[in-house]
């Protein structure tokens, strides 16, 4: 009787906790970049990078009280077919997913089996946990190489049990954010040797602003005669004198299948806006 329940459950009254609730933007990053996309973004990530452009993701709670807003599998089912209905992809993003794996496992099986129409699924994760379940309901994963200059990393396991799961493999691409230094750069250049192998999709972007960062400028730029160099200061590379001078340092690399150099375009799109892109 316990195993006849279980097997009917439709996990629409799970939960998820949310940074935001899910809004349509357009992809800055990786292999779909230009593509429009609805962010889901969860709250809640231990990665700890330095340069992280959505630091208020990381707390996840205090003490038995959950950060994020809290909705049911079912009510964020019936906000995305009514506010999000002609986009199909959605970016599930954080905060880190993966350490919400579960959450987010039951929301997917709830939502292909309640949802108003048919979603690509596409989730970027730093691969601080693998979880195998959910890895195979999704379509796309982009796999985050965190460089030296992030203060954090992309555990290898994670990268060789996607490698080493063919029906993984075909999902993922990799992308990596590089600074102007000379250790991020060498180990760029490392790591695509080592990636070439899998003939995954690789994509380079430059180094742009944190939250942090542009929290601390910008009380600065509200004001009508700073916004425009506000603007103008956070559509930029952080540390790279030029996007020219990024594309030269790995113009070699181009010439290797499936590497791609590329700006980060929600970055030049919305320079030093720090929700809803």
């Amino acid at each position: 009787m316990l195993g006849r329940k279980n097997k009917m459950k439709d996990y629409g009254e799970n939960e998820v906790y949310l940074f935001e609730k899910p809004y349509t933007t357009i992809n800055g990053e990786g292999q779909h970049i230009g593509k429009p996309a609805v962010f889901i973004r969860f709250q809640g990530c231990t990665v700890g990078c330095k340069w992280c452009d959505a630091m208020g993701t990381w707390p996840k709670s205090r003490g038995k009280m959950r950060y994020g807003i809290c909705m049911t599998n079912k009510e964020l089912t019936e906000y995305l077919d009514e506010h999000c209905e002609h986009t199909p992809r959605l970016w599930i993003t954080g905060g880190e997913p993966t350490e919400h794996a579960e959450e987010i496992w039951s929301f997917i099986k709830y939502y292909k089996k309640y949802g108003n129409r048919e979603r690509i699924w596409h989730m970027i994760t730093a691969g601080k946990e693998f979880d195998v379940k959910l890895m195979y309901e999704l379509d796309y994963i982009t796999i985050d190489i965190k460089p030296p200059s992030s203060g954090a990393d992309t555990p290898p396991e994670f990268i060789s049990w996607c490698m080493e799961d063919q029906q993984l493999k075909e999902k993922v691409e990799f992308k990596m954010v590089v600074s102007a230094t000379a250790e991020d750069i060498t180990f760029a250049r490392y790591t695509i040797d080592t990636l070439r192998q899998f003939h995954r999709d690789i994509t380079l972007q430059p180094l742009y602003w944190s939250e942090s960062e542009a929290r601390k400028e910008q009380d600065i730029g509200q004001t009508v005669k700073n916004l425009k160099l506000y603007e103008q200061e956070f559509s930029k590379p952080s540390n790279w004198k030029s996007y020219g001078e990024f594309a030269e340092e790995f113009m070699d690399t181009v010439s290797y299948d499936h590497v791609r150099v590329l700006p980060q375009l929600h970055k030049i799109y919305w320079p030093g806006v720090l929700s809803g892109i």
